[in-house]
């Protein structure tokens, strides 16, 4: 396969379509760092392998950042010896067309799904749902070298690799119907074997292993059943049996119940005789207990009637005398509230009145003091205001860098210097002395410094007229990244001072130090005022309750008239005299009458207790005439009935003699007849719990009956021979069948382990051509000091031979840079035999970089060797190595927008 041309659009960072067109021999993309390298490789990958349809995230992420465009590439490619045409979209108005040249003009062959199977059919990738990755990618897996991809893939070569180089060993070739033949040798192996080559747990034998066991229980749970009816037939037959012997047994115990029963029906006449004296002994003791109770009630009642009138006359004694102490009480309240409510209380409100006034004149006097502190306070308050509302005026009109922009702008100035210092160190110099004025120009320009010197930081060249051309080539991309940051420095400096206009960066310093001055003055001013506890809203407020507090206290000085008339001219000295004296009267005026109203207080209560006593007694005295009377009242409604108190006493006596007489008459009856009566009774409890008990037993047979019946008649039912022969015959048909699936298993595991010798043997001998070709290469770059390398059955690099020692040394004991290149070796040689029959594409996506500048030359030699066999494509940041190598050289991503816009 030959890569002839791409196009994206609307991939990654393709916003606008970008074409690329690839020599035959050798094409090295050149760019930076994230210019757009692999973003070319991966869209010729996910054109030729992943289905147009798939939405993966790997997918998903091809499109721009904040785009819902589709992703979209159009390759032209020859493959087969024909060319083809592929235009594919994903995600948004997914799309797949596969055209096909015929006689120079583009045909549409297939598309959509028909086109994504033809193309993976056309380079013998794999199906994959998802996102495809290098093994899915057939041969391309062991051509294209790309980055984020395992250098050697551990799960060997893709068999497409092994099937291109087959073809070239004459020792190895196959016959026409081998891949049937192998791929049913693999589906009969599947069914019956795991890859690691146990039995599977799903397969057809271990299906009918467990169908066997299965019925095998079957079997064995019918012939359980079968040994459980015989059991049940013979117990059927004693449940009858040991049925009729307990309906004998219940016939014998009725008998004798109904004899005993008889023999009772003859004592029931004493019986009722005893039944009708236990009446008359129960209406003998409630008379009795009715009369007793009534006795004891008039007696109880007549001594409470007793005690009640005793304390009705206490009662009397104790009201008379409370009511006595109340007058007396009530007196002495009376006295004490007019003396100080007539009194003392005049005399108090008159000395405070007097007090109020002198306080006022001396109030008077400290408000001046107080209103000239206010003012000054305020005064000084406006001036500081109005000093910070300049000082912010000024600096809301200053244009100058704050103390972050200097630190940035310094930190530019630091990096340009840095720059400029690393630039004049590394760069190349050029002059030219002409014994003539030639014109010198320069592509790309590199204009002349002060003293005639030209800097070069990327590849020039030179004309000079007359003469000829001087190619430079410079330190590859570092000069140029220099000079890169050295201009955007320059201008961020430039841009910065014209922004504040001032001409350099001395009189940017000034004017940020005079912001800085200007922004501590109002800093200082801020805290000033945070720290006055006032503002003149407040003192203006104060002010204005000051003159309040004065015209209320003159109010109060004109209202008292010795205040007004003589204590105005009065000294301070005299005014606080006369306060004190004041209030030591309003003092003792004030402890006076408090006195006298506590002494009010307590003569009150007293009275009150007095009267609440007295209210107590007569209570208690009415109280005990109450109960008394009705207690007498209830002892006459008792006698009514019995006439007087010894009548009623009489008739208790007469009623306790009948009950003695009538107890003893019972007891007698009792006696005579529980002799007679107790051992017929106690056979026939006996004989009635016998009979119960046999009942009990008769049931349990029948239940016991009833289920063996039933048991017996299931089994009749489902046909339980005919079930066990059948189920037994089908069980040796799936043991016969076992054995032949096992015979037949085993078998085609011994034939894939012939085939699988077959198959490394061919390995082995697909290795040698592939050795011969890379071993010269690896001699040459290595300068002898390895000279072989050794394949695995699967192609993949183990030893590497030195010569010095004539030892084989681990491929993984090699340092990441060897085993990488050793890697690109072995992919030039698939790349040279598979190119024996048709001429192939080989990709090394930046993969060179650990070279060291010796091999990176020897590595060209080799590319450049490999190129005229095969179609290399590398893509990397630095040139230089690549040089020597003929081709075309593409620079990302300027050269694809440029190729668009020529198409």
């Amino acid at each position: 396969m030959i890569v002839e041309r791409i196009t994206l659009r609307s991939w990654r960072t393709y916003r606008e379509p970008h074409t690329f067109v690839f020599d035959e021999r050798f094409t090295l993309l050149v760019g930076r760092n994230e210019s757009g390298k692999s973003t070319i490789f991966e869209a010729l990958a996910r054109v030729l392998f992943d289905r147009h349809g798939s939405t993966a995230k790997e997918i998903r992420d091809m499109q721009p950042l904040g785009s819902s465009l589709g992703p979209e590439a159009e390759l032209v490619l020859c493959a087969g010896g024909a060319r083809y045409r592929v235009v594919k979209r994903f995600l948004y108005k997914s799309k797949c067309e596969l055209f096909f040249d015929r006689q120079g003009r583009w045909e549409l062959d297939h598309e959509g799904d028909a086109a994504d199977d033809r193309l993976r059919a056309l380079f013998g990738s794999e199906e994959f749902r998802g996102a495809t990755r290098a093994e899915h990618r057939g041969l391309a897996q062991a051509l294209w070298y790309l980055q984020g991809e395992p250098a050697i893939p551990q799960a060997g070569w893709h068999e497409s690799v092994e099937r291109g180089l087959g073809g070239l060993v004459s020792q190895v070739a196959r016959f026409p119907r081998e891949d049937p033949v192998l791929a049913r040798i693999e589906k009969e192996y599947a069914d019956f074997w795991t890859p690691q080559g146990r039995e599977k747990e799903a397969g057809a034998a271990a299906a009918l292993r467990s169908e066997i066991a299965h019925d095998a229980e079957r079997v064995g749970e019918l012939r359980t059943r079968w040994d459980t009816l015989v059991g049940a037939r013979t117990g059927l037959e004693e449940a009858r049996h040991r049925e009729r012997e307990f309906e004998a047994e219940l016939l014998r115990c009725d008998g004798e119940i109904a004899t005993l029963l008889q023999e009772l029906d003859a004592l029931e006449a004493e019986s009722r005789a005893i039944a009708e004296a236990k009446q008359q002994l129960s209406l003998a003791q409630e008379k009795r207990t009715r009369l007793e109770s009534d006795l004891s009630a008039v007696a109880r009642r007549d001594g409470e009637a007793r005690e009640r009138g005793s304390d009705a006359r206490t009662a009397r004694g104790e009201c008379e005398t409370a009511e006595s102490l109340l007058r007396a009480a009530r007196a002495d309240a009376r006295r004490h509230r007019k003396s100080w409510e007539d009194e003392l209380e005049p005399q108090a409100v008159a000395a405070g009145g007097s007090i109020r006034a002198l306080e006022a004149l001396q109030r008077l006097a400290g408000f001046g003091e107080e209103r000239m502190g206010l003012e000054r306070r305020k005064k000084s308050l406006g001036k500081l205001l109005q000093e910070l509302a300049r000082v912010r005026g000024e600096l809301r009109g200053l244009r100058a860098p704050s103390r972050s922009d200097w630190k940035d702008f310094e930190g530019i100035r630091a990096a340009l210097l840095e720059a400029e210092a690393q630039l004049s160190a590394s760069g190349i110099y050029v002059a030219f002395d002409l014994p003539g004025r030639q014109a010198v120009t320069s592509d790309p320009p590199a204009p002349p410094g002060p003293d005639g010197e030209h800097l070069v930081t990327r590849p020039t060249t030179f004309r000079v007229a007359g003469v000829g051309e001087i190619r430079v080539r410079g330190g590859g991309a570092t000069l140029e990244e220099l000079d890169r940051r050295v201009k955007e420095r320059r201008l961020q400096v430039s841009e910065t001072l014209r922004f504040y206009g001032t001409p350099d960066p001395d009189a940017l310093r000034e004017l940020h130090e005079r912001r800085t001055r200007m922004e501590g003055d109002e800093a200082r001013l801020d805290k000033e005022r945070d720290n006055n506890e006032d503002t003149l809203e407040d003192l203006d407020g104060r002010l204005t309750a000051l003159e309040d507090r004065v015209r209320k206290t003159r109010e109060t000085v004109e209202a008292h008239e010795k205040a007004r008339a003589e204590w105005a001219t009065l000294s301070a000295e005299r005014i606080e005299s006369l306060l004190a004296e004041h209030q030591d009267s309003r003092g003792r005026l004030e402890r006076r009458v408090k006195e006298e109203r506590e002494l009010e207080a307590q003569a009150q209560k007293q009275a009150s207790a007095y009267s609440e006593a007295a209210e107590k007694s007569r209570k208690a005295q009415a109280e005990a005439e109450s109960g008394a009377d009705r207690l007498r009242q209830e002892n006459a409604e008792t006698l009514k009935s019995y006439g007087t108190l010894d009548n009623l006493k009489r008739l208790e006596r007469a009623a306790r003699q009948d009950e003695t007489t009538l107890t003893d008459e019972l007891a007698r009856r009792e006696k005579d007849y529980q002799a007679r009566s107790e051992g017929p009774r106690k056979l026939l409890e006996g004989r009635r719990a016998a009979r119960k008990d046999l009942e009990r037993k008769r049931d349990d047979e029948r239940t016991r009956m009833t289920k063996l019946e039933t048991v017996l008649d299931q089994a009749a039912a489902e046909g339980l021979y005919s079930k066990t022969g059948d189920l037994e015959a089908a069980l040796e048909v799936r043991r016969r069948r076992l054995a032949t699936l096992e015979r037949r298993a085993a078998a085609v595991k011994a034939l894939r382990n012939l085939v699988e010798a077959h198959r490394q043997s061919r390995s082995a001998a697909l290795a040698g051509p592939l050795a011969e070709r890379v071993n010269p290469w690896l001699a040459f770059l290595t300068e002898g000091t390895s000279d072989g390398l050794t394949l695995t059955d699967g192609l993949l690099p183990s030893d590497v031979h030195v010569p010095r020692y004539d030892s084989d040394l681990p491929e993984r004991s090699l340092s990441y840079g060897a085993r990488e290149q050793i890697v690109v070796l072995l992919r030039l040689g698939i790349a040279t035999l598979l190119s024996e029959s048709e001429r192939q594409a080989v990709i090394i996506d930046d993969r060179l970089v650990n070279a060291d500048p010796l091999r990176a030359q020897r590595l060209a030699v080799i590319l450049r060797e490999a190129q005229a066999r095969v179609q290399v494509i590398v893509a990397t940041c630095n040139e230089t190595p690549y040089a020597g190598i003929p081709g075309k050289v593409i620079r990302v991503p300027e050269d694809g927008l440029r190729e668009s816009s020529a198409g």
